[in-house]
């Protein structure tokens, strides 16, 4: 039994391949019959007339490809450009134009609008600061029943200067990444 089923396989697999072979040389559509034949068996002018003819044929298929193309994308930019007008004139296409903008240029927007103003503060905050805490000036003891006011010296010490000059720095460089990163 087992013999039998092996040369039924092995004769199947025979008829197939001899089979195939002559199936895929001659194939036949409607009217026209193709015969595949080697290159070596045509001449000169015959091979060069069925390579024209293939690039001839790849080329009206590309050609034809990029009409396609050129007519959906017409097609699109029209409807979009149509569209978009349409939409821009309603709230909604206002505010999907504002968050457009935003969304383009509202990281620089944030930097100008935040970081310059706090520079400007910050600088103004820290020499008020130094000139009250760091620099030598009077301060009011008290006052007399005659009126004569008597003042005391406050000098800043070298701790509260060097503070000032490195919160100073710290500070300004945070404004510095505000601003320009």
């Amino acid at each position: 039994m087992r013999m039998r089923v092996l040369v039924i396989v092995c004769l199947a697999l025979c008829v197939a391949l001899f089979a195939l072979p002559v199936l895929a040389q001659t194939q036949t559509t409607g009217d026209d019959e193709k015969i595949v034949v080697n290159k070596n068996d045509l001449s000169p002018e015959q091979l060069a007339q069925i390579q024209l003819k293939n690039k001839l044929e790849i080329a009206g298929k590309f050609a034809g490809m990029g009409h396609e193309v050129g007519v959906a994308v017409d097609e699109g930019l029209s409807a979009v450009t149509k569209h978009a007008e349409e939409i821009s004139q309603t709230n909604v296409g206002r505010f999907v134009m504002v968050l457009i903008a935003w969304k383009v240029m509202g990281r620089d927007l944030v930097q100008v609008v935040v970081g310059i103003p706090l520079f400007i503060v910050v600088i103004a905050i820290f020499i008020w600061s130094y000139r009250r805490n760091c620099l030598s000036r009077p301060i009011l003891k008290y006052v007399d029943k005659d009126g004569r006011k008597e003042y005391d010296i406050h000098e800043g010490s070298d701790e509260e200067k060097w503070a000032h000059v490195i919160i100073f720095i710290i500070t300004i460089l945070i404004c510095c990444a505000i601003t320009f990163w």
